[in-house]
């Protein structure tokens, strides 16, 4: 005989697997009225259908609700109830304040997919990993204000590999001035963030000369640029939506990856080559999207 969660999970996955479309719009609209997400939230078997789908093994519609979910005001309440059948604890508090289980959090997939999206419990995890108290802040936006903090953060090896990898992190760093500064001060910081599993590779089209422009739709962390000609002097600069740039830097391209380590918060970058050659050539970036999902 079914338990009581076990029935839950039964009547929520008819309702939202059933039909993969019409799924998407119950959990919309369970999200959208407040009773209703929150009964949704603190049942078991109801979040265990969004943030249990196994590691991997994605059907046509848990990565739209996995974001629906965690992008929701719920988010953080849903996270809690789900880690209940994982760990013994009180409150998030409790939880988070124990920096070997944090490490444990952080190193399971299937954990860190549903813990990472919570700006709760990234920022109290961060912060325990940096050697803070994990009471003091309310979350990861809490974290990334904080100058005291970011600086602990972004000297430790262990909490740089929780930040890099939780696109939750990225975003709240990415929208601090205090925490861009920590990080890109940080020679701890920058190599945990040129590692990260989150990176992504994208090449500006053919040019000889000209600007080539990259947009990287949103906030991103630019890691390296590489020129696929040696010999010529090539560089980036912001690309503004009124199309003016500013802060213009040169490399001289060997054809090997130079390091930018940039936060941009604009439309995106462009890239642009000066050499007397006949030759075209390619600029191609290493980038962290620093929009949560």
């Amino acid at each position: 005989m079914l338990g009581v969660n076990q029935s839950d999970f039964m009547s929520y996955m008819s309702a939202l697997k059933t039909n993969y479309r019409k799924g998407i719009h119950r959990m919309e609209a369970i999200l959208a009225n407040p009773t209703h997400a929150s009964e949704f939230a603190a049942n078991l078997g109801g979040v265990s259908v969004v943030l249990g789908v196994p590691v991997g093994l994605p059907d046509r519609n848990s990565d739209k609700l996995l974001e629906l979910l965690l992008g929701s005001d719920v988010a953080d309440d849903a996270v809690l109830t789900w880690m209940h059948q994982f760990y013994e604890f009180t409150g998030w508090d409790d939880l988070l304040s124990d920096s070997a289980r944090c490490k444990e959090m952080a190193n399971n997939q299937l954990i860190w997919r549903a813990a990472g999206g919570s700006k709760l419990a990234v920022g109290k995890s961060i912060a325990t990993l940096a050697g803070l108290s994990c009471a003091d802040y309310a979350d990861i936006d809490a974290v990334a204000a904080s100058q005291v903090a970011m600086t602990a953060v972004a000297a430790s090896q262990v909490a740089m590999a929780a930040v890099a990898s939780s696109q939750v992190a990225m975003a709240a760093i990415a929208g601090s001035g205090k925490a861009r500064v920590a990080i890109t001060n940080s020679s701890v910081a920058l190599a945990a963030l040129a590692s990260s599993p989150l990176k992504k590779s994208v090449s500006t089209s053919a040019y000889n000369g000209n600007y080539a422009k990259l947009v990287t739709n949103g906030p991103c962390f630019i890691i390296s640029a590489t020129h696929n000609n040696s010999g010529w002097t090539f560089g980036v600069r912001y690309v503004y939506t009124s199309e003016t740039a500013s802060g213009a830097k040169t490399y001289s391209s060997t054809g090997s990856a130079q390091s930018i380590n940039l936060f941009t918060t604009s439309a995106g970058l462009e890239a642009f080559a000066n050499a007397d050659s006949s030759a075209s050539g390619q600029v191609t970036f290493v980038y962290i999207p620093c929009k949560a999902a």
